[in-house]
């Protein structure tokens, strides 16, 4: 009947496919490989663009819960100034420069996210291999929330290694990665 079912764990983790003849699914990734070779850039710029709008609200959300703090206004109002640069940015480059310069202002400001009572602190964002629990913490939790996003798109009949702004490399699931990057500053 053209049924295709995908397993998961009872937890939802991605387990794997099982179809029959393969059928439309072509069509799908065709359309996906011609978008990201041929203009990736309006669909990488929506994805910065919602990477950032997370990061501002998560910390407005801050504000509202906390009270006033000068620095972490100053980053929203950095943040709301990115997204202005992000709407003239014609390359990927471009694209990537601003998300670099959002993702400085919003971790120049993560430690007054931080309860004094958590146990953690946080002097900056590391990586490869991480310097700290709580950059070893978020390199896991990305890792993980990777795999899973990288199951989800399989099961749909995406490919996770095809993506729109991380770079295609052999075992990279770029796409997973592209997603990923919206939903970092809620986890």
């Amino acid at each position: 009947n053209g049924v295709n079912l995908a397993f998961f764990t009872e937890n939802g983790r991605y387990l794997g496919r099982l179809q029959g003849r393969q059928s439309g699914n072509i069509l799908l990734r065709r359309a996906q490989y011609r978008q990201s070779e041929r203009n990736p850039v309006p669909i990488a710029r929506n994805i910065i663009a919602a990477k950032i709008q997370a990061s501002k609200r998560v910390l407005q959300r801050h504000l509202r819960n906390y009270g006033s703090n000068e620095d972490i206004k100053a980053a929203i109002i950095s943040l709301n100034s990115r997204l202005r640069q992000l709407k003239r940015a014609d390359n990927l480059d471009c694209v990537r420069g601003v998300e670099g310069d959002a993702a400085s202002r919003y971790f120049s400001v993560f430690s007054s996210l931080i309860r004094g009572d958590s146990g953690f602190t946080f002097n900056g964002r590391s990586r490869r291999p991480p310097r700290d629990p709580l950059n070893a913490l978020l390199s896991l939790l990305y890792s993980i929330i990777g795999k899973e996003v990288g199951g989800a798109l399989q099961s749909v009949g995406l490919d996770p290694q095809a993506g729109f702004l991380h770079a295609d490399r052999p075992g990279r699931d770029s796409l997973a990665q592209d997603i990923l990057e919206e939903f970092r500053a809620w986890w």
